[in-house]
């Protein structure tokens, strides 16, 4: 497929059977109508520019959570349109899977489905679609910015 540099047929193909192998599709993962429905995604995907929107849109994401400050944050992760804002109470690295809670319940209030994710749960998830923008990118910060302003830094996890 051109904007990846795949062979479509391959891209087509792994997406049959990976729909055949959770059950989706028939014995027969190259039915047409789900080949078809695949390359129909591919194109959407392509005439909309949906590869380049999130490469750019990712970069402003990571340097806008980046650049939030709260004394509970210990470090934002991010690979493409897939984020992960760290959450410790102390220089222990002790989780803080409270607060992370009470930061997704204020995030769903706000109008934002976020969820957390790790071993202990302190660390927040953030997974836009495709066409999240930067217009999204501003909104969704400046709604996380008033979140962590707004909570309480309470010590226990």
């Amino acid at each position: 497929w051109s904007a990846w540099n795949l062979d479509p047929f391959l891209l087509v193909s792994l997406f049959a059977f990976g729909l055949a192998g959770m059950g989706v599709l028939a014995r027969t993962p190259g039915e047409r109508r789900w080949m078809a429905a695949a390359m129909a995604v591919l194109d959407v995907i392509d005439d909309e520019g949906l590869v380049g929107n999130a490469l750019e849109t990712s970069s402003y994401l990571l340097d806008r959570m980046q650049a939030l400050s709260h004394p509970l944050l210990a470090e934002v992760r991010g690979a493409g349109l897939f984020f992960g804002l760290e959450f410790v109470q102390d220089d222990a690295m002790t989780p803080a899977t409270a607060f992370v809670e009470d930061l997704v319940e204020a995030m769903v209030a706000r109008g934002f489905l976020l969820n957390r994710i790790g071993r202990h749960g302190n660390t927040l998830k953030i997974r836009p679609p495709m066409p999240f923008g930067r217009e999204h990118a501003d909104l969704l910060c400046d709604a996380l910015d008033a979140a962590l302003g707004a909570a309480p830094v309470a010590k226990g996890g």
